[in-house]
């Protein structure tokens, strides 16, 4: 007969009791109390650092936009703004803000707000050449650049790279620009803050004004096409009528006194010519008062709520705080360096 052997259990380690817990977590204590100069050099140095941080950093003035957009919820954006936005209408009857918000921060909106000129610190230049001189941008690269014109489709190359620097101050990692809405009110908020307050408030008026103009522009370009359309036609048929009702007075007054039948030939040509002129006109004025109702009713109204004037409160950050909040880290940073280190003194021993 095949003896069994009973299978090899794995050997239980006893758990750890409460009393042993609490020795363990005392005995912890008792050795960070016993290199207790390192979390405070820690803390020293990290709150120095912030601190010194702190007091360098400029003083900043920000100021926030708000405004809502009316429009019509039956309708729809026409053709080129559908391509260019992607529905950047309504999406279920509602306004989608966050649409209009991202385009606040898109290329085509900050390129031309950039490239509009305001008189700061008593200098008048672009906003692009504004930012570049208070955020030392020009300290980045061996070449200095300053914008000279607007014509961004002939930048040099240290222009384009030079832009994209001040695109990025503004909607990158640390953007200058900032946006949110509320979606139950609508009402949707550009905020902005520079070390400037002249710059601050410009700029933020500025893109609020560009991106306005750009919305309402490719919100109503189909009814505008239309409307265009429809208005060169009516100016064409106008002054057809007009000549047309010209040349038979004219014609009129050359057979007065003549009766012969084929002297009114052209005359009645010329009758002809001027009643057909007419009612195409007649209809045209009609179907350009419709294209006139509908691109206004399509049109949408975007109305400014709180908008900033000076003087602004600058945001100035608090050596003194910014000194206990590192203090407050570098103690807690050296206590938990401490702890790992107890705790893997245990293990090398243990072994």
């Amino acid at each position: 007969m095949k003896h069994i052997t009973e299978p090899d259990l794995p050997e239980m380690k006893p758990s750890i009791t409460l009393e042993e817990g609490f020795a363990s977590i005392a005995k912890t204590f008792r050795y960070i109390l016993r290199y207790w100069y390192v979390p405070i050099a820690g803390g020293i140095l990290i709150a120095a650092a912030m601190a010194y941080k702190a007091y360098m950093t400029k003083p900043v003035y920000r100021a926030n936009l708000t405004f809502m957009v009316n429009e019509d919820e039956s309708s729809k954006i026409g053709g080129g703004a559908l391509a260019l936005l992607g529905r950047f209408g309504s999406v279920g009857g509602k306004l989608n803000l966050q649409k209009i918000l991202e385009l606040s921060k898109s290329n085509i909106i900050l390129k031309t707000a950039l490239f509009q000129k305001d008189t700061v610190g008593n200098k008048l230049d672009f906003y692009a050449n504004h930012l570049l001189d208070i955020y030392d941008l020009h300290k980045k690269d061996e070449n200095t650049v300053r914008f000279k014109d607007a014509d961004f489709e002939h930048f040099t190359l240290d222009e384009n790279r030079t832009l994209k620097e001040v695109m990025d101050l503004l909607t990158g990692q640390n953007a200058l620009l900032q946006t949110s809405f509320n979606d139950k009110s609508g009402i949707m908020t550009l905020s902005l803050y520079t070390e400037n307050q002249s710059l601050t408030i410009g700029l933020l008026k500025t893109i609020y004004q560009e991106l306005g103009d750009f919305y309402i522009t490719k919100s109503i370009e189909k009814e505008q096409y239309t409307y265009d359309i429809i208005k060169q036609r009516s100016d064409s048929l106008y002054r057809v009528m007009n000549r047309k009702g010209l040349s038979r007075a004219a014609s009129q007054d050359k057979i007065l006194g003549a009766w012969q039948a084929t002297s009114q030939v052209p005359s009645e040509n010329l009758y002809r010519d001027s009643r057909i002129a007419t009612e195409l006109y007649s209809e045209t004025v009609k179907n350009l008062e419709l294209a006139d109702i509908s691109l206004k009713t399509k049109m949408p109204f975007m109305q400014s709520i709180d908008v900033p004037y000076p003087p602004i409160e600058p945001e100035i950050q608090s050596w003194k705080k910014k000194a206990l909040l590192g203090m407050l880290i570098g103690l807690l940073l050296g206590s938990i360096m401490m702890i790992v280190r107890n705790i893997f003194g245990d293990v090398i021993r243990f072994k």
